[in-house]
C-alpha cells in the first residue's frame, strides 16, 4: 500500500509517518521508481506508535529503540542496550499505569457521589444543599474540592 492508505489506517498524517521514517522508526519498502510501499506489518507498528505517542511517550524514546541494534556489531551488546531501554520503558509505563488506576478509583468515588444529585432540586453549593454528599466526598477527595469548589 501506498503512504496515504497507510495514513488511513493508522490514524497518522502522511507528515508524521515520513517524520517517523527520517527518524527510523518506520523503515518502509521501496518500489523500483521510488514509491514507499508498506505492508500490514507497518500498519501495526505505525498503530503502535500512534498508541506511544497518545501515552505522551517521546519520539525520541521511540527512536532509540528502533534504532539500538544498528548501533552494535554483536548481539549481546545489542540485547544489552535493547534491555536496558525496554526496562526504563516497562517502569514509565508501569507508573504511569499506576497513577491511571489511582484517578480512575478517584473519579469513580467521586462518580458515585455525583449520581446521588441527579433529580436534586437545590442549588449545588455547600450552603443550598447541606446534605449533599459532595460536601462529605469533597472533604476528603481533592476531585471532588475541585469540582466542589467551582
Amino acid at each position: 500500500m501506498k503512504i496515504g492508505e497507510l495514513a488511513r489506517l493508522s490514524r497518522l498524517s502522511e507528515r508524521s509517518l515520513r517524520h517517523y521514517e527520517d527518524l527510523g522508526i518506520l523503515k518502509p519498502e521501496r518500489s523500483d521508481g521510488g514509491t514507499r510501499t508498506y505492508g500490514e506489518r507497518d500498519v501495526v507498528l505505525a498503530m503502535m506508535i500512534q498508541n506511544m505517542r497518545d501515552l505522551d511517550i517521546p519520539l525520541e524514546v521511540i527512536a532509540s529503540i528502533a534504532g539500538v541494534r544498528a548501533n552494535h556489531s554483536t548481539g549481546a551488546d545489542s540485547s544489552r542496550e535493547v534491555a536496558d531501554k525496554l526496562n526504563e520503558l516497562s517502569d514509565t509505563l508501569m507508573l504511569m499505569a499506576r497513577l491511571a488506576i489511582e484517578i480512575q478509583g478517584e473519579v469513580n468515588h467521586v462518580l458515585s457521589a455525583v449520581n446521588e444529585c441527579r433529580g436534586c432540586q437545590n442549588k449545588p453549593s455547600r450552603s443550598g444543599c447541606p446534605g449533599c454528599p459532595m460536601n462529605t466526598v469533597s472533604e476528603t477527595s481533592p476531585l471532588a474540592d475541585m469540582i466542589w469548589r467551582g
